[in-house]
């Protein structure tokens, strides 16, 4: 059973799931310390924060394949395993380096540039948006990302470990990931 397991994980593909492609600059990704000033139940980063620094364009996929309307938070934290794999170019410095999943910082400036989105993001679509690249460890073993509520435009973390991935969530990748996977 295992060996199926992992040749389904070997054979997945993150699917695109909208046709918006939002330019976003490039971003410092956040000082823990900040991050945890103002999340103070904020343990950690889980891992490391993977998300891109450098300008991107944000693309909307999915991990769930055709015909599934939902999975487990277990399946979803499985299928995000690969996709968080950092890719370096030879010269660029590993803390320059990403998977092409984007994280709080670039969820955070589009809060903060709500009244520039294109009138495609603000009409209020209901995706909840996860942003994978960066996972903190909070102080009860929580292991949270960040997503991003679409009608509301307001940050909230939750748990991948348990919470399901419906067909109402996208994730946030760059071109760069759409390209490999």
């Amino acid at each position: 059973m295992q060996q199926g397991r992992e040749k389904m994980i070997q054979d997945f593909r993150l699917r695109l799931a909208s046709d918006l492609k939002l330019p976003i600059p490039g971003l410092l990704r956040p000082d823990p310390r900040n991050l945890q000033k103002i999340f103070p139940w904020i343990k950690e980063i889980d891992g490391r924060d993977v998300s891109p620094i450098a300008p991107i364009t944000l693309r909307l996929g999915t991990v769930l394949q055709n015909r599934e309307g939902g999975i487990s938070g277990f399946e979803y934290k499985s299928r995000l395993h690969p996709l968080r794999q950092v890719r370096r170019l030879v010269y660029q410095p590993p803390w320059k380096a990403s998977s092409g999943l984007l994280g709080y910082q670039q969820a955070l400036w589009i809060v903060e540039h709500r009244d520039e989105l294109p009138s495609k993001v603000s009409a209020g679509m209901a995706y909840l948006i996860d942003f994978p690249g960066l996972r903190v460890l909070s102080w009860t073993g929580a292991h949270c990302s960040p997503y991003l509520r679409l009608d509301e435009l307001q940050i909230g973390w939750r748990d991948i470990s348990i919470a399901d991935f419906t067909d109402l969530r996208r994730i946030a990748v760059s071109d760069e990931v759409l390209a490999v996977a």
